[in-house]
Parts: C-alpha cells; structure tokens; sequence
C-alpha cells in the first residue's frame, strides 16, 4: 500500500521514465533536422545572396558615377598616404632651386640654354637611363643646346597653352577632358629642334580634384584628329608616361584611354624622393659617387624656385610640380599604374569579395559570428580594394555590397532563431502537457488502488471483525469471561483504526457530498483533546464545481497540511478557511504552533514534496508563511487555485 509521499516518488518516476526520453528524442531529432537545414550547400548560399549582391553594386556604381562617393575616397585616400608612404626606388631628382636659379642662371627666364646644357652633361656623366627634363625649352635659344653621344634616353617636357600665333608655338587645338573643344596649342620642345633618337618628349600636365588637391595624374592627353605631314594626332603621352615607356624599352605598354586617371602613390612629401639640387651637383658630378648614385635609374630634372610657379596642393601638403612628376612615374614603375574605378572590374572584385564573405557566414554561421561580420567588413573591404586595384582608396565601393551580405545572413540567423525558438516552445508546451497527464494519469491510479483497498478492508478485513464482534459480544452478554469483554473492546477498536485508514484511503464522502463537506468532516475528525480545530466557508461553494480529480488533490493537499499540523505544529488551534476571488478559489490552512525553521523550499520531507507535486498538477500556486509574517505565530498554508472552462462544471465527471 502506498502513502502520499511513496506515489509521489512514484509519480516523478515515471514521468521521468517515460515523458523525457521521448520527447528528448524527439528534440533531438528536430534540432539535428534544423541543424542539417542550416548548413545548406555553399553554392546555394551564394546563389541567394547573388541577387541581392548585383542589385546593390549597381546602386553603388551609380552613386559612385554621381560623385557621392568621392569626398570618402579622398579622406580614405589621404589618410592611407600620410600612413603608408612610398619609398623611392627608380627615381633621382636634380632641383633647380631659387639659389640655383640666381646664381647659375642669374635670375633669367627662361632659364640660360648654355647653364641647362652643363647641368644636363652633369647629369648624363651619372649613365642613368632615363633622363627627364621637366623644363619649358620652347625658346628659340634652345636650339643651340648640344648634348654628348649618350646611351640615356631623353625625355622633354611640353605642355599646353592657350593658343597664340608667334613662332614658338604649334597650333594644334586640344579637347579637354570634358569632352569640349578648346583653342590650345602645344609648346615646341628645344625651340622646335627635331628630336634625336634617343630622345622623345611628353605632355607636363597634372590634374586637379574638384577640392584643389592633385592626387592623379594622367598616361595620355587627347587632341582632336588634325591631318598633318606626319598623318593624324589624336593621343599624346604625358611627361610620366613618356618616361616609363622610355625606362621599359623593348616593352609592349598600353597607355589605356586619353585622361584617364591613376593614383599617384604619394612617398609623404618631397623629402622622401632623393633628390640634389643643381648647384650641389656641379660640385661633385666630376667624382664616382654620382654614377654610383644614379646609374640606371630615372633623373629627374626641374625647378622648384618660386618664380616658375610650379607648385601644386597634395594630400602630403603643397609640392613642386617635379616632386608630382617624380612619385608619378614611382607610381607607374613600382605599382603598374593604379587607375581609376572601372566598371567591370569592380562588379567582378565585389562579387569575389561577397564570395569571401558568403563562405565565412556558411562556414563559421552564428550569432556571434553575424554580429563580429559587421567589423571585419571593412578590414575586407580595404583588403578587396588592395588586391583588385592596388589601392585602398576604393573601399568604401565595397563596404554598401558587404554590409548588405552581411545584414541579410543576419536576418537569415535572426529568423533561424526565431523557428528555434517557436519549436522549442511548441515543445516545451508539449512536454508541460505531457508531464501534466502524466501526472495526472497516475494520482489517478494511486487515488484507484487506494480506493480499492479501501472497498477490500470494508468487504473483507471489516466484515470479518464485525463477525467475530457479534460472537465475542455474546459471549459477554452470556458472562461466560472477563477475557472476552477485554476481546470486544480490542476488535472494536481495531474496527474503528481501519474506519479510519479507509476514509484516509478514499473518502466516501467527498463522492456523495463534495469537496466542501470532504474538508469539513476532515476538519471535525481531526480534532483531539490537544488540537482545537475550527472550519470556515466563506463562499467557496464553488469547489464542489471542480473536477474530482482536482477535488481529490485539493483534500490530498488538506489532510497532509492537517497531518503536518498535528505531527510538527505543536499547536493548540488550527483553522481551515474556503474561500473565492475572482477566477480563483482559495483554500487556508494556519495553526498557532511553532512554526516552520527554515524556508520551505530547503525543507526534503515528505510531506512538503507530495503537496508541491499535487500542487504543480493543479497549475495552482501555494505559499507558507511563518513567523514573523505569520500573526500571531504558527504557519498558514495559502493555495490558490485557478478557475477556467476545463476544470469547473465537471464534479460528475468520474476520476
């Protein structure tokens, strides 16, 4: 036979047995299923994104073409300029300096064709390769320069001037980059001497950003198609240009499109470029420590004295337009030249960028990994400039398509929480209904087989006694012994000890009358010499609506609150009290004793354990209160029981 406590042990034993297992497979059968879905194929990952991917790189360029973009490439620009700068490792320059420019060329402009001409045997004694004169030599005087048999390459500077009709010039009309004709004319290089083999020549031309700052540079200028002598003009090379194509002879080179720009990757200033200025040179070009320094490489010849007005605004501060020259052609021999954004090539390196991103999401997925994705875009962004175009100048191009990516793989990781989250709590509510049926289903066996120990104790052990009551009793009233008086009294004792067991077993009377009657009787059936036990219904009819099942657990709950009161109180009065609240009806237990020690939730009898399991299976709630809340001592039981559809009107329903 099995007390309260035992089939409450027994209960949670096989809830646990037969509830968990189950729905644990089931939980992990759903969770490994969602896993499998969420590691879907790459492919199709990038598949999804890739609409999304050319959408917004569209949406870029577009932005990019209407200059948006530009004031974030230039500050990205400048920034990377100051921290990464360029070392020098192709290109010399000799600087005509204002002291050079008093005291070798004694202040004239344009400068002595007899001084330029020493300065550049000077500079070919050195044997570089190429060398660049980045000096106006329109001037008919020019003529008369000689220079030595050399193996150098000489490449002149000319440049572009509004049109005039004295000799120095050849009127030829240029097409700015715009797209508009205009009346220009191309300066003569050596006074209009023809050019040696060994000696081309380029346009001097740097173009500003719409701030005022250079930070490009052109291959080719345009110039409309004019027939002449020679045939048709429709492209010159730049001063740089000339002098790279002169450096890599032998090289097929392609000068790309007219006024097309390339970044010039600035060293940090003009002290980073070697340089000498021309006085200095003439001291020691005669020694071996000038071929040493130079041979092989580029010179660069120009002037940096304040009256050629040759000085021009940089993100590394303002530099003379040979120091532009310079880096220019540094740019060109170290980094090949690093263009302008191309449409094409910037649609291929977003998408190879994506796919980087794409795989990363897929194979590291996560919530961490979709929020720490946002930081390392434009890490990737700048590596993706670098490795498409050779620059970091062009990340912001990138960042809009990875933040997108990025943010999408986010709400995808958001949704697949979300459908986690809704599983899981369909089947946690599953579960709870489970383990609540369960529960149910075997306090109702336990209640079944207290019953029917009960109906056996009555039918049989009872019947029994009162048989052999009859027989003693007869011997009594016949006054056949003392003995069988002493008999009687012990069997009818015995008798009312299994009255008792019986109505704690099942009782009777909370089937014929209800719960509100059940707990009354409890009430009068406690009450002892020691304990004064008092019952109040303060309008609590509405127990007697509740299912049986709920019923009995509501008695269950009483008589082991009653049993604990008189077993642990040590009290003198006890007091039930039945009562309502709105949707909740309200059962009181308190005695005046000595109360409970300790919170109860430490507590490990029992008692408390069996209450808390019928309690859990009502979905009610119960609260102990003891001293000094409790007044004036003692402890009272509160439990309060929800009211709804499915266990009100159902008191026929059998258990």
């Amino acid at each position: 036979m099995y007390g309260g406590a035992e089939w409450s042990r027994f209960a949670t034993a096989q809830i646990n047995r037969l509830a968990f297992p189950a729905l644990g497979h089931r939980l992990l059968s759903k969770n490994t299923s969602a896993a499998r879905q969420e590691r879907e194929p790459l492919w199709r990952c990038i598949i999804c994104a890739l609409p999304l991917v050319v959408v917004i790189s569209l949406l870029t360029l577009q932005v990019h073409h209407l200059g948006w973009l530009n004031p974030l490439e230039t500050t990205m620009l400048d920034t990377l300029v100051r921290l990464n700068p360029m070392g020098a490792r192709h290109v010399f320059v000799v600087k005509i300096t204002d002291s050079d420019y008093h005291d070798i060329f004694s202040s004239h402009s344009p400068l002595t064709s007899q001084k330029l001409q020493t300065v550049l045997i000077a500079i070919l004694s050195g044997k570089p390769k190429v060398v660049v004169v980045d000096i106006d030599t329109s001037d008919a005087s020019f003529r008369t320069l000689k220079l030595p048999s050399t193996q150098s390459t000489i490449v002149w500077a000319r440049s572009l001037k509004p049109a005039q009709t004295d000799g120095n010039v050849q009127n030829l009309p240029a097409r700015g980059k715009q797209g508009g004709d205009h009346s220009q004319t191309l300066s003569l290089v050596l006074g209009g001497a023809k050019l040696s083999n060994t000696s081309a020549a380029g346009v001097a031309t740097l173009p500003e950003d719409t701030d005022g700052i250079v930070r490009h540079y052109y291959r080719l200028v345009a110039l409309p198609q004019v027939p002449s002598r020679t045939g048709t003009m429709s492209a010159l090379d730049t001063l740089p240009w000339a002098a790279v194509r002169a450096y890599q002879n032998g090289k097929k080179l392609t000068g790309g499109v007219p006024y097309d720009e390339y970044l010039i990757a600035f060293s940090g200033g003009p002290d980073y470029t070697p340089h000498i200025s021309a006085g200095d040179l003439l001291s020691v070009w005669q020694g071996s420590g000038w071929e040493k320094l130079v041979s092989g490489k580029v010179v660069l010849l120009g002037g940096s004295y304040e009256v050629a007005h040759d000085s021009y605004m940089t993100p590394s501060g303002r530099m003379a337009g040979v120091d532009l020259i310079a880096q220019s052609i540094e740019s060109e021999l170290q980094r090949g030249g690093i263009s302008r954004l191309n449409d094409m090539a910037l649609l291929c390196a977003q998408l190879f960028a994506t796919a980087v991103l794409v795989f990363l999401n897929w194979r590291f997925g996560g919530y961490i990994v979709s929020i720490v994705g946002f930081l390392v875009i434009p890490a990737l962004g700048l590596l993706a400039s670098l490795i498409a175009f050779s620059s970091f100048a062009l990340w912001v191009d990138f960042v809009p398509v990875l933040f997108s990516v990025q943010l999408y793989f986010l709400y995808l990781h958001v949704r697949r929480v979300q459908q986690k989250n809704i599983d899981l709590t369909s089947i946690n509510k599953e579960l709870t209904q489970t383990k609540h049926a369960l529960a149910l289903a075997i306090n109702r066996g336990a209640e079944a087989e207290r019953r029917r120990l009960a109906q056996e104790l009555h039918d049989g052990t009872l019947g029994q006694l009162f048989q052999v009551s009859v027989a003693v009793s007869r011997l009594v009233q016949e006054g056949k012994d003392d003995a069988a008086s002493q008999a009687l009294e012990k069997v009818r004792c015995t008798m009312s000890d299994i009255r008792r067991i019986m109505q704690n077993l099942y009782p009777r009377v909370l089937e014929k009358y209800g719960l509100v009657s059940a707990i009354r009787d409890l009430a009068s059936s406690s009450n002892s010499s020691s304990i004064h036990m008092d019952f109040v219904n303060d309008g609590a009819e509405r127990l007697d609506g509740l299912d049986k099942d709920s019923q009995l657990l509501i008695y269950r709950i009483v008589q082991e609150a009653l049993n604990n009161v008189e077993k642990h109180s040590q009290a003198t009065e006890a007091r039930i009290v039945l009562g309502s609240a709105g949707r909740k009806l309200l059962v009181s237990v308190a005695d005046n004793g000595k109360g409970i020690a300790q919170p109860v939730h430490n507590l490990q009898c029992y008692g408390v354990e069996g209450i808390k399991d019928k309690v859990a299976i009502l979905q009610a709630t119960i609260n102990w209160v003891s001293p000094p809340d409790c007044y004036p001592n003692g402890t009272q039981i509160c439990l309060e029981i929800p009211v709804n559809d499915t266990n009100e009107n159902r008191a026929g329903e059998a258990p």
